[in-house]
C-alpha cells in the first residue's frame, strides 16, 4: 500500500507540472526598439490662447518625442493583426483586465496618455483634472463618433465595443492644441512605444504572427527595417513568434520619414 500511495503521490506531483511545461511552450514575447537615425529634432511649442490663468502661456508639440539621451522614439503603435483562418487565443494573463477602466487624463492641457490602447470589451474613462472645462471630440471608423463636455475636475465614460484598424485622433474643441490618439482592438497585442522608445507584447500565441505598425507624423512605418524583419507597403510587420522571448532589436528612423507631411 505506502509503495502504490508513492506511486500515485508522484502521478499527482508531476502532473501539474508537465501541464504548466506545455503552456509556457504555446506563448512567446516581442519587443523591440524604435531609434531616431539624426540630429535630436526642434521640439515646437504651441501658444495657449484660452484659458491661461489656469493652464499656462505655452505647451510642447508631442507630435514627435525623442529621447534627448538615447533617441529613443516614443508613440510608436505596435499592434497584431487578427488570424483570417482561426480564432486567436488569448493568454489567461490579459483576463483580469478584459473589462477594465482604461483612463484618458486631462491634465495641463495635455492628453495622458498620447496614445490610449482600448480593448473593446473594456470602457474608456476620460478624466478631466484640470481646474477649467475641456471636451474630447472623437470619430471611429466602427464606432459612433462623440463629442463630451467634461466639466472641470470630473470624468465621463465611453463604450467602444467594435474594431477599429486605424487609430483615432481625439481633439478637444475648446483649446484646439490638445490631441491624442485612441487605439480600440479586439485583442490585447499592442503596445506603444515609452519615453526610450521601447515596445514590448507579452504572453503572444506562439506561430507566424502579422502586426501593424503605426505613428501619428508617419501613419503606418512603410518599407522600415526592425532588426531581421521588415515592415511591408502598407506597415505590415511578418515575424514568426517562437516560445519565450523574441527580440526583434531595434528599427533605425529618418529624420525625413517625420518631415513627408510637415
Amino acid at each position: 500500500m505506502n509503495r502504490l500511495l508513492l506511486i500515485a503521490l508522484c502521478v499527482v506531483g508531476f502532473a501539474p507540472r508537465t501541464a504548466m511545461a506545455d503552456d509556457d511552450g504555446e506563448w512567446g514575447n516581442v519587443r523591440g526598439r524604435f531609434v531616431y537615425d539624426g540630429p535630436l529634432p526642434e521640439v515646437k511649442v504651441f501658444p495657449i490662447t484660452k484659458d491661461r490663468a489656469a493652464l499656462g502661456d505655452e505647451i510642447a508639440d508631442e507630435s514627435l518625442v525623442v529621447n534627448e539621451e538615447n533617441k529613443g522614439v516614443a508613440n510608436v503603435i505596435v499592434y497584431l493583426m487578427p488570424d483570417a483562418e482561426a480564432e486567436l487565443p488569448v493568454h489567461p494573463s490579459y483576463d483580469d483586465a478584459a473589462k477594465a477602466k482604461v483612463e484618458l487624463a486631462i491634465e495641463g492641457s495635455r492628453f495622458a496618455p498620447r496614445v490610449l490602447l482600448l480593448r473593446t470589451s473594456q470602457t474608456l474613462a476620460m478624466r478631466n483634472k484640470d481646474m477649467v472645462a475641456h471636451a474630447v471630440r472623437a470619430p471611429f471608423q466602427n464606432n459612433p463618433d462623440f463629442t463630451l463636455l467634461i466639466p472641470r475636475v470630473s470624468l465621463k465614460e465611453r463604450n467602444l465595443t467594435k474594431e477599429d484598424s486605424l487609430p483615432s485622433i481625439a481633439t478637444c474643441p475648446i483649446h484646439p492644441w490638445e490631441r491624442g490618439y485612441i487605439v480600440v482592438r479586439a485583442n490585447p497585442y499592442m503596445a506603444v512605444s515609452d519615453e526610450n522608445g521601447e515596445f514590448a507584447i507579452k504572453n503572444l500565441p506562439v506561430g507566424e504572427r502579422v502586426f501593424r505598425v503605426w505613428h501619428e507624423r508617419v501613419g503606418w512605418l512603410k518599407d522600415v527595417q526592425i532588426g531581421m524583419h521588415k515592415a511591408d507597403a502598407k506597415g505590415r510587420l511578418t515575424v514568426t513568434v517562437e516560445p519565450g522571448d523574441n527580440d526583434l532589436q531595434y528599427a533605425e528612423l529618418p529624420p525625413e520619414l517625420f518631415e513627408k507631411d510637415e
